[in-house]
């Protein structure tokens, strides 16, 4: 009964497939038909052990039958993998599988593709066993090489630690540095990933949201166990960074064979097409960050030469608040920042550090048209019309002339109007008690609602207002 069902099958399975793009049928197609079906069957029935003599004939005799020869190649030897208690036979049955990859390859191509798959196939099998390491560690650079930032997410964090199983069991194959090399190019494919998702998130609507929200939740924990797997791996600590990772950074950006390093501006880090440059900056950052190593010398430039090669807002206000003591450097990364910036109420903050700058270093009138540029970008930004409260409200001791307390004073209503835009009621209650007198009103001939300037550099009109005792 079997075999009249059998052949039916057959012959409904052949006049189907035979028809379908992608089938290379060998002239004498009969035999391959056949064993094509009888595979399938036992395949899709559980039954590994009967599914492997058709196939191994057809992988033999006809390799290129059709893609799905190896994709079911795999499942087969995966399902006898499973069932096989011998650790000798288990290990054949892993490397046919493995094979299975490399014939894909061989007769269907998309080499990128299949190896991406090949590399976490083997590492499941192969991670606890010390003679595949260096095999294991071939394959993901391979992967990577060919993938970037299309590689499997299920080889990110496995390679961290496929490293960390091989510096432990063999310490002089793989070098310290070999190993930041690779952690910086997993850390690029995850950064790559990431800003992926975020985009993603921003331009899906709230239904779809939640599903690339959630990838970047995994994404973000990814990186947390590569960063945990790099300090497992190697010793990494500020001297680390400043005594072999520095030196190296200063060595790829000294131009020291000839190449012609680009700059934009006099006093930033080159710019340089070799991506070495980029990822080290990038390692040098991160492991300073993570380190607390503090932000000068080496880390700076590295910070430098990361926002010159991807211009990032957080980056340039990272640099711009490290280098204050040079105003004029410090206020371009925060331009910058405001340029790469997207976003007003970020564009508002970015102008009110820039009033800060200005206002330490004494340049009030800069402060304070930093700070209206902080209202025009936003003008919901409350911290800007506080920082103007402020920044009257200490002036008043500079403005002063000692001629008329009323013309004096008109500073304090200029302050109290900026705290009252912002909802700052404390600070205005505070502003409002330094107000003229009605008695000081009354003796120098003005009269309460009257418009007068302030002096000085604040240069605002107000109406005149009495303390209230």
């Amino acid at each position: 009964m079997r075999f009249i069902a059998l052949i039916f099958v057959n012959i409904c399975f052949v006049s189907f497939a035979f028809g379908q793009p992608g089938w290379n049928w060998p002239e004498n197609k009969g035999s391959a038909e056949e064993k094509n079906v009888l595979y399938t069957d036992y395949l899709k029935e559980g039954n590994c052990e009967a599914a492997l003599e058709p196939h191994s004939w057809l992988v033999d005799s006809v390799p290129d039958l059709h893609v799905s020869l190896y994709q079911n190649g795999i499942k087969i030897y995966q399902c006898l993998i499973k069932n096989e208690k011998d650790k000798d036979k288990r290990d054949q049955l892993i490397e046919k599988a493995l094979e299975m990859f490399d014939l894909r390859i061989k007769y269907f191509k998309r080499e990128a593709y299949v190896v991406n798959r090949k590399a976490f196939y083997a590492y499941q099998y192969y991670k606890s066993n010390k003679d595949k390491f260096s095999y294991l560690y071939d394959l993901f650079n391979k992967a990577y090489l060919l993938n970037d930032e299309k590689i499997s997410n299920n080889n990110i964090v496995s390679f961290m630690d496929l490293m960390r199983r091989y510096k432990a069991s063999f310490p002089d194959a793989i070098s310290d540095d070999e190993i930041l090399e690779k952690y910086t190019i997993i850390t690029d494919v995850l950064s790559k990933k990431i800003s992926k998702e975020n985009m993603n998130i921003s331009i899906h609507n709230d239904e779809e949201k939640p599903k690339y929200e959630k990838n970047l939740e995994r994404l973000k924990k990814y990186q947390s166990l590569v960063d945990e797997l790099l300090t497992n791996t190697v010793t990494v600590d500020c001297d680390f960074i400043f005594n072999k990772l520095g030196p190296k950074l200063t060595n790829l950006t000294s131009n020291i064979e000839g190449e012609i390093m680009q700059t934009n501006y006099d006093d930033v880090a080159p710019v340089s097409d070799n991506p070495a440059v980029l990822n080290l900056a990038k390692e040098i950052f991160m492991l300073s960050r993570k380190n607390k190593c503090g932000f000068t010398g080496i880390v700076l430039t590295a910070s430098k030469i990361i926002f010159e090669n991807t211009p990032d807002v957080g980056i340039a206000k990272i640099i711009a608040s490290n280098v204050q003591d040079n105003l004029s450097e410090a206020l371009d990364y925060y331009d910058r920042a405001i340029e790469v910036s997207s976003d007003n109420n970020q564009k508002a903050e970015l102008h009110l550090l820039k009033a800060t700058l200005y206002r330490k270093n004494n340049q009030k009138v800069n402060a304070k048209q930093s700070a209206l540029e902080a209202l025009i970008a936003d003008n919901s930004y409350r911290e800007a019309y506080k920082f103007l409260g402020d920044l009257y409200m200490a002036s008043y001791e500079d403005c002063k002339k000692g001629q008329s307390r009323v013309k004096d004073r008109l500073i304090f209503i200029a302050a109290h109007k900026m705290y009252m835009r912002g909802g700052h009621a404390a600070q205005a209650k505070s502003a409002k008690v330094q107000f003229p007198s009605a008695e000081e009103i009354f003796t120098e001939n003005y009269e309460v609602k009257q418009q007068l300037k302030v002096d000085c550099w604040v240069n605002e009109t107000v109406i005149l207002e009495k303390r209230i005792n």
